[in-house]
């Protein structure tokens, strides 16, 4: 399996858990209303749920996101260069991106760690903050793996799939 394929099944995947991250917090939202509306009873750190829901959706999607292109590009720019200069500027942009998704990834890992060893929780859902952290991370790193096919990608030239 080439990298590409290999980082596309992974963005696929992370996808695919920010799309249950929705389905939650849409669930979620009517067990509230409901509970608070008709039996006075809400549900309690609703709010502290729905945040770390939107966390691991808007996360989950970043990967799929680039594959799709939904992502700014500059592309009226590059597409007026020569070709190998595309390459460079897509590799380029590449590493950019490696660099970035690399740090995101490595410090939520790190910032993950810490809320785990001091044991920090949401106030009133009493929820690890923890596991959010390395989620994350995780997404970062799925999202850096897109990055790293494109610089491949760019480098192998002629438009190849590595």
């Amino acid at each position: 399996m080439g990298l590409r394929r290999f980082a596309r099944r992974a963005a696929f995947i992370s996808e695919t858990v920010g799309v249950y991250a929705v389905l939650f917090i849409m669930a979620l939202t009517v067990v509230d209303v409901i509970g608070a509306k008709v039996f006075l009873q809400p549900v309690r750190g609703s709010t502290e749920l729905v945040g770390f829901a939107q966390l691991v959706a808007i996360a989950g999607g970043m990967a799929m996101a680039c594959f799709a292109g939904r992502h700014v590009a500059l592309e009226f720019v590059v597409d007026k260069l020569p070709k190998p200069a595309q390459r460079f500027v897509q590799a380029l942009v590449g590493a950019l991106g490696l660099v970035l998704f690399g740090l995101v990834a490595w410090q939520s890992f790190l910032y993950g760690r810490a809320l785990a060893v001091s044991g920090q929780m949401a106030a009133t859902a009493r929820v690890p903050f923890w596991p959010f952290a390395y989620a994350l991370g995780v997404f970062a790193a799925v999202t850096g793996l897109f990055f790293l096919s494109d610089i491949v990608k760019a480098l192998a030239g002629d438009g190849q799939e590595p």
